[in-house]
């Protein structure tokens, strides 16, 4: 009887300790489950709160760019205006220089433009409509996205012209006077050139390297003489014609 006694007292301890085991487990399975949710819900609250705005971010950039591109291919706003009527301004850029979603108008002031040497910029870029009726335009820069004026009053040209760092362009008339001129900052391939005392048909002569007299720091004068570099002859016109420029948009080269 004692021994049944002591033999039932440890199959019943045994039993105990085999459930509180069992009970141990489970729990610790549980917990691992728990921890495993946690992670689970720590790790879509990150995705949330730092990835998703991260998306949003590129999405919003991406938009930027795209609407930029668009621009780029004649979208433009007829709201932008970019007018410069007066003033000395010289820009050396490394981008789109005269830059405009819309229309440019210049009518007064020196505007002297070195760059961009990339064809994928320009030193001149609208999307609407370009007039000229005042003031003294030299622009020099890569003929990818060349350019010109679309019209006005006063008389443009731009041609194909090669030129280096530091080299002086200028425009000189059928007297040997020089109209305007300016020393370059960047490496071109093509000149626009615009000045009152252009007329319409008039002819003139584009002078790259030449020594020009009593200019100023940036090689500005609208009043000297030229001697030595080279000569390419160019058309002032009032109206923009066929040419290198249609490839950047709705500017054509106007004269040769």
């Amino acid at each position: 009887m004692v021994v049944a006694g002591a033999v039932g007292i440890v199959a019943l301890v045994v039993v105990v300790m085999v459930m509180l085991v069992v009970i141990m487990v489970v729990m610790v399975l549980v917990l691992l489950v728990v921890m495993v949710m946690m992670v689970t819900v720590l790790i879509m609250v990150m995705l949330v709160l730092v990835v998703v705005p991260m998306c949003v971010v590129v999405f919003m950039v991406m938009a930027v760019q795209m609407g930029r591109f668009a621009g780029g291919m004649g979208m433009g706003d007829e709201n932008c205006l970019i007018q410069i009527n007066g003033g000395y301004l010289v820009v050396d850029s490394v981008g789109d220089a005269i830059d405009s979603n819309g229309n440019v108008e210049v009518t007064g002031g020196v505007l002297l433009v070195s760059g961009p040497t990339s064809d994928g910029d320009g030193a001149f870029d609208y999307d609407g409509s370009a007039t000229i009726s005042g003031g003294t335009v030299l622009m020099v820069g890569s003929t990818g996205m060349a350019q010109s004026f679309t019209g006005g009053t006063q008389g443009f040209a731009m041609t194909s012209a090669s030129g280096e760092v530091g080299q002086s362009v200028c425009v000189v008339d059928g007297s040997g006077n020089v109209v305007a001129s300016f020393t370059a900052t960047k490496r071109f391939d093509m000149v626009l050139a615009s000045s009152p005392a252009f007329t319409e048909g008039g002819e003139y002569t584009l002078v790259i390297g030449g020594e020009v007299a009593n200019a100023n720091s940036d090689g500005y004068t609208d009043s000297s003489t030229v001697s030595g570099g080279s000569e390419t002859a160019i058309t002032a016109s009032c109206t923009a014609s066929a040419g290198m420029g249609s490839a950047g948009g709705p500017g054509a080269a106007g004269g040769k």
